[in-house]
């Protein structure tokens, strides 16, 4: 599994042993309590939740593996060998690759080893994707923990965007706000989310020439940095609403599935902090039921 898949399923553990534990060590509702609560949404046929551990790691269970032969793909391209070059763009992109399939298969020191290598060679020649590879490099850094050196990696980013890529700006700094956030740095997160609106009111101007669903990941984008701030100040319920606007965004954005579930699971956070347990079950449920798709 990637570091992103291990992040992501860690959040949605949250969300399923909450719901199943209730908080404070009490006891989950029963099923008829249940039913009572959820009668105030809608949610579609009701499936009581998962009352221990066993009932989780059973829903597990029950999924398929992931595709063996993307896996085998992606692991060949791990394991590739450097090209016989000095040429920095030539290995920039050589070591960006290999450290993506890198960390789709788990490999993450690998994958933090590759892109720190890919970033190395981008500085040393045309640059044209040093911003982007020091985006996932980022990104690496945070699966293992490591978020200073995340927080490092998009700062650097940041000054790096290319003229005419200047939509990069938005991700970039809205990684920021979560990075700032996450260290209480409330603000510098604020001032990372200014950056990121000024930069996507600029893209209204060339936004005809992207894709529908790259406008939509750049409008969660803001949508998820607004919820970070919020998060990281207490304020669950006003989080929630920016957390449902992002994963609305990307509902029509295949190319960003696996993002639209972590910010399912973190939806499923906010909702076990408001005590609306068995909604944030259901959320991060369904979640983890598309992941593991």
């Amino acid at each position: 599994m990637s570091g992103l898949g291990h992040s992501l399923l860690s959040i949605l553990a949250v969300g399923l042993a909450a719901a199943a534990c209730g908080t404070g060590g009490q006891m989950a509702m029963s099923v008829e309590e249940a039913k009572q609560v959820t009668a105030s949404f809608t949610r579609g046929t009701f499936v009581p939740p998962p009352r221990t551990i066993n009932d989780i790691t059973a829903v597990l269970d029950q999924q398929k593996l992931a595709d063996p032969a993307a896996m085998a793909k992606a692991r060949a391209k791990a394991d590739e060998r450097a090209p016989d070059t000095t040429n920095p763009d030539t290995l920039a992109a050589f070591y960006y690759q290999r450290g993506l399939a890198a960390g789709v298969v788990g490999l993450v020191r690998q994958e933090i080893d590759d892109l720190t290598e890919a970033a190395r060679w981008a500085e040393r020649g045309s640059g044209r994707a040093e911003h982007e590879i020091l985006f996932w490099l980022s990104i690496a850094e945070i699966h293992a923990g490591n978020f200073s050196r995340a927080l490092e990696y998009t700062r650097r980013a940041v000054t790096k965007v290319p003229r005419f890529q200047e939509g990069w700006l938005v991700p970039l700094n809205a990684s920021l706000v979560g990075h700032s956030a996450r260290i209480g740095d409330m603000d510098a997160a604020a001032a990372a989310l200014e950056a990121a609106r000024r930069a996507f009111d600029a893209s209204r101007v060339w936004s005809i020439f992207i894709p529908a669903q790259y406008m939509a990941a750049m409008r969660a984008g803001l949508a998820e940095a607004q919820a970070n701030i919020l998060h990281g100040k207490g304020q669950h319920l006003e989080a929630e609403r920016f957390y449902r606007e992002a994963v609305a965004e990307l509902a029509a954005a295949p190319d960003f599935a696996v993002w639209r579930d972590y910010l399912t699971g973190r939806l499923a956070e906010v909702l076990v902090r408001q005590e609306r347990l068995i909604e944030a079950e259901g959320e991060a449920r369904s979640a983890l039921l598309r992941a593991l798709e």
